[in-house]
């Protein structure tokens, strides 16, 4: 019955915090093993509700510029999973994307593209890397209806993205006149995003697919 706060900090201090939204009273800080460097906790902290996908006490989910992706307790802070970009990719990744959560799926960027981790157990499930390795800043969306569910998301190399949820496979690209960073909004039919070139794009199935406007 009260409410909480979760977020990350820069560096020096690098770290995940959860405070009681009333007081800001801090409940647990943690600072991932490999915080040395600049490692900002850049991205925001997915929340996984107490009970959902059988965790009694919620799971807050936090990708890192350090390259791993971290399970925390809700309540606690303990570690649950945590999960190494870098090894599996064989580069060094980071990550500055918000995860998105659906199911047992949590899909976010990195600097090579897209990962799909099995939330229950931090295993992967895809990886999407990008065409030239561009990277994924965007915080990716999901919508669609179960056994067609897409991901949606904008990379720096222009391009508005997206992939089929089950497979990784791309399905769709477009690219803007500038780079991507935002994450898109879904409603109904309609994937909504922006780019660094000052337009505002409107994508749905069955759109047009001209030039970027001028």
């Amino acid at each position: 019955g009260r409410g909480r706060v979760y977020f990350g900090t820069s560096n020096a201090d690098q770290a995940v915090y959860s405070l009681d939204a009333s007081t800001g009273r801090e409940i647990w800080r943690v600072q991932p093993d490999s915080a040395h460097g600049d490692y900002d906790i850049g991205s925001g902290v997915t929340i996984s509700l107490p009970g959902v996908n059988g965790f009694a006490d919620g799971i807050a989910y936090v990708p890192s510029k350090d390259g791993w992706v971290y399970a925390l307790n809700l309540t606690t802070g303990t570690l649950v999973w945590k999960f190494d970009m870098n090894a599996d990719a064989g580069v060094v990744e980071e990550s500055l994307s918000t995860a998105a959560l659906a199911g047992v799926d949590l899909v976010l960027g990195c600097t090579t593209g897209i990962y799909d981790l099995n939330a229950l157990t931090g295993k992967k499930i895809w990886s999407y890397v990008t065409p030239g390795q561009s990277e994924v800043i965007s915080s990716p969306a999901v919508s669609g209806p179960p056994g067609h569910a897409v991901v949606s998301f904008g990379d720096m190399s222009r391009y508005f993205r997206v992939l089929s949820l089950s497979t990784g496979k791309e399905l769709y690209a477009y690219k803007a006149g500038s780079w991507i960073a935002a994450g898109p909004a879904v409603s109904g039919d309609n994937v909504v995003i922006s780019s660094n070139d000052g337009f505002l794009y409107d994508f749905r199935p069955g759109g047009g697919n001209g030039a970027p406007p001028a």
